[in-house]
Order: structure tokens, then sequence, then C-alpha cells
């Protein structure tokens, strides 16, 4: 029996939150030659999953556009190299299609949707790590000044797939600094560009999406917007805190038991049409307003950070 996966679009949270499909998989075809179809970047990521997949077909970004169509290997010819299997598992896009219809009601994380989608039972995403790669990890960090305590190492992950989920920078940064002055060592992860460049403590740019994810799992824990970060640091078993404001930490993280978020929906500050969680789709609530970025998420303070991680917010 031959099973295609298909993923070819779609950024590095999907690719993980697919993980538990392809475990289910193998778990109900265990006989079976699973074949993964996305993108090169995921790659090394997808080889990492709990029960990979027996091959991996990278295609370019986005070549299958229709979101709603059907697998078609006569429009799509890339798809002619897994028109012989036996099952197609198509993951372009489940998630999608749901949060357009229900919008402010969405009520399934996409772990849900895509194991929906493969008939199989939703669970936790897990990555394995080699003892090899986490030796890399260590002396990569050792080299940029990290004294190997993993007990102060903290990761941040300022950036997200738009401004509509990313809180504001000059928050970042002072929170870098904050913790810096804690006794804490920040980690900042893709941070070089203005004011980013400006964050206090250890910074890591240009790495591999694999060797990412070995630094991230020497981390006491995360604090993330809703991105791909949040979700490598969960299949790592690492805890994380992630900020929220256009999506649904209460539907998203449903699977994520080492998750805290903090979340401000109801503030009076939000926009008057405002009907958040919204999934910055086209057309819902009062999109144009923030273009520069989610109101509700720039509600949240500095101070709301600190409080979670039991640092006392410096008096006014």
């Amino acid at each position: 029996m031959k099973i295609a996966i298909l993923r070819e679009a779609g950024g590095l949270g999907d690719v993980v939150m697919t993980e538990p499909a392809v475990r289910g998989l193998r778990e109900k075809y265990p006989r079976a030659e699973i074949v993964y179809v996305g993108l090169p970047e995921y790659e090394c990521i997808v080889e990492k999953f709990s029960c990979p997949p027996d091959a991996y077909l990278p295609v370019r970004r986005q070549e299958r556009r229709d979101r709603d169509g059907a697998v078609n290997p006569a429009r799509w010819p890339y798809l002619r190299a897994v028109a012989d299997a036996d099952l197609v598992v198509d993951f372009f896009c489940p998630a999608f299609r749901h949060e357009r219809e229900h919008r402010h009601e969405t009520y399934k994380s996409r772990i849900e949707l895509f194991c929906e989608t493969a008939g199989v039972e939703p669970s936790t995403p897990a990555l394995f790590l080699s003892d090899r790669n986490r030796e890399w990890a260590r002396g990569y960090l050792s080299g940029k000044g990290w004294e190997g305590n993993k007990e102060t190492l903290i990761a941040l992950a300022p950036w997200s797939c738009g401004k509509r989920r990313t809180w504001p920078k000059e928050k970042w940064v002072e929170l870098s600094r904050r913790l810096w002055e804690s006794g804490l060592t920040p980690l900042s992860l893709h941070a070089f560009s203005e004011p980013l460049a400006r964050m206090t403590g250890l910074r890591v740019s240009g790495l591999t999406l694999d060797r990412a994810a070995a630094v991230l799992s020497l981390c006491k824990m995360a604090i993330v917007n809703d991105s791909g970060i949040l979700h490598l640091a969960e299949a790592l078993q690492v805890q994380s805190l992630s900020l929220w404001g256009s999506t649904n930490p209460e539907v998203t993280l449903a699977q994520y038991p080492l998750a805290r978020f903090i979340w401000k929906p109801d503030s009076d500050k939000k926009p008057r049409r405002c009907q958040a969680p919204c999934y910055s789709l086209r057309g819902s609530c009062d999109y144009q307003s923030c273009r520069e970025g989610c109101r509700i998420l720039a509600e949240i303070e500095l101070a709301d950070v600190l409080r979670q991680l039991t640092i006392r917010p410096a008096s006014a």
C-alpha cells in the first residue's frame, strides 16, 4: 500500500501540526509506504517526525494554488509522482476551509482537522532529535557565550507570518532587557533587523530549521507569537508562553499541554467592529483598521508577560 501526504504550501507551524496525522497513519497502516509531498525547506523537520515518512518529495512553493480543488495530476504535473498512491491525504487545506467557513466561531484546531482528514485520532506533535543534534547546538551556543545553564535560557521568537500576529517589536526589545536584568539569558531567534537588532542577550539567525530546532530544544521555555516556533517548541517538549490577537489560542492549543498564553479578546480598546478571533481573513471584522497590526495583540503589556514569568514589573 502506498500513501501520499500532500502539504505543499503553508508555514513551519502547519508542517509540525501534521506530525500527529503522519504518526497515526503509520500506526494504522504499519506496512504502508508513506510519501510526504512538501516544500524543500521543511524536509529537515519532517525527517525528525517521531514516525517519519519513507520518502519526501520536495516541490515548488504554492504550485497548486486552488485550496478548494480536487487533487488532479493532469492539471498539476508534479503530482504524477504519487498518482499510483492507494490513499491520498490532502492537507491543502482543510484548516483554511474550516477557518473561512466559521470565522469567529472556529472550533477545531489544525491538528484536529489534519487528523480528521487522515482518519486518525489527534494528539500532541513530537519531534525526535539525536544526541548529535543537541551536541551541535551546545557547541554553537557555547561559541556565542552561553555558559550551559538550561534553567536560565529563554528563547524569544519575535516574528510571525504577518503584522496581525506579531507583538510590537519595541516590546520585544524591552522584554529581552528585563529578562537579562533578572538573571535570565534571552536567546532571540532571527532578530537582526531594526529595531530587533537591539535585543539584549544571545541572537541567532541563518540556521536551517533542524538546527534551529536543536538550539530551541536546549531552552527552558520559549516566549513567542502565534508562529511556527510555538509549534516547534511543543513538539520538542519545551514550555511556551504565547501572545495572541486575531487567532484563538483556546482552539489552537487544545493538544498542547506545555503551552500557556496571554490573550485579551475583550479589551475595551479594540476596534469597534472587531470580532476576534478573525484569523486575519479579508472581509472579516474591521480588517482594514488592523493592517499595521492587531490591536488586541498590542494591548498585551510587558507587565502581563513578566507576571507570567514571576518577574516583578518595573515600578512606574
